[in-house]
């Protein structure tokens, strides 16, 4: 037998799990809803009935409007926090301000959050990067670029900040393709560069980057791959002009292979 504080306190308690388990329910749900909202309002999606949906709105609404309803949350009330959840929260982020193994701008983000909601922290803060993040991002593609400089390719991890590395490594590859027109620098060194730039492009695809934020780094790739032909053409050419000439100045024909004297 229990006395009927404790069968208050047991129905309690599997009242609070049953919430429980219907919030994380809602909260799948609101999420698999969202990704799908998101996909059917997608510009650049390939299932035709999305695009039939797409030209139907688009007859009542614009383009800036349909992904404004892209953006909107399904269900913005299953985040909601409790009051004591919200005094946690900003605790915890002034808590933690400053401390470099924290991402400052998302606590930034939790503190706006928690005293003010989240509309109110996407309409006041800034969407820029956290600065530690830049700054490690910013340092190793620069030690990256020291590999490259010799002709070495150097691997993209998925979990690279891409735009990062392509804003550091974009006007890099430029100054290589200048100092190479002037004959300063090896078809190979930017062969490299450019092949790291395919990568963190296509990489950055996979991930879901906006195709508009990566739309310089497009044409940029769609320039540098013929370009990179031709110079590889001419280097070829220019190889065997003097393998030619190694030859006639032994009274060889063209084409010839230079002797071992000749090579050095």
């Amino acid at each position: 037998m229990r006395s009927p504080a404790a069968v208050k306190l047991l129905a309690c308690r599997e009242n609070e799990a049953k919430d429980i388990r219907v919030a994380r329910f809602l909260e799948q749900m609101t999420d698999l809803f969202g990704l799908m909202q998101r996909r059917l309002c997608d510009p650049d999606v390939d299932d035709q009935d999305a695009k039939d949906m797409q030209k139907r709105l688009e007859e009542t609404m614009t383009r800036e409007e349909i992904d404004e309803l892209a953006a909107q949350p399904v269900a913005s009330t299953i985040s909601d926090l409790t009051p004591m959840q919200r005094q946690m929260v900003v605790m915890i982020a002034q808590e933690k301000k400053g401390n470099p193994l924290y991402n400052q701008r998302q606590i930034e983000v939790e503190d706006l959050t928690a005293r003010m909601g989240s509309d109110f922290a996407k309409r006041v803060l800034l969407a820029d990067q956290d600065p530690t993040e830049t700054a490690e991002e910013t340092r190793m593609q620069n030690l990256e670029i020291v590999l490259l400089s010799s002709g070495h390719p150097v691997e993209v991890s998925p979990r690279d900040n891409h735009l990062i590395h392509l804003q550091v490594l974009m006007p890099v590859a430029e100054q290589a393709g200048g100092m190479l027109s002037q004959g300063n620098t090896d078809t190979s060194v930017l062969e490299a560069m450019i092949a790291h730039i395919n990568e963190h492009y296509t990489v950055a695809l996979q991930q879901g980057t906006p195709q508009a934020q990566l739309a310089p780094v497009k044409e940029f790739l769609a320039k540098a791959g013929p370009a990179i032909a031709n110079l590889k053409q001419l280097d070829q050419q220019a190889a065997q002009h003097k393998q030619d000439s190694a030859a006639l100045g032994q009274g060889g024909p063209p084409g010839a292979e230079p002797s071992p004297e000749q090579m050095q």
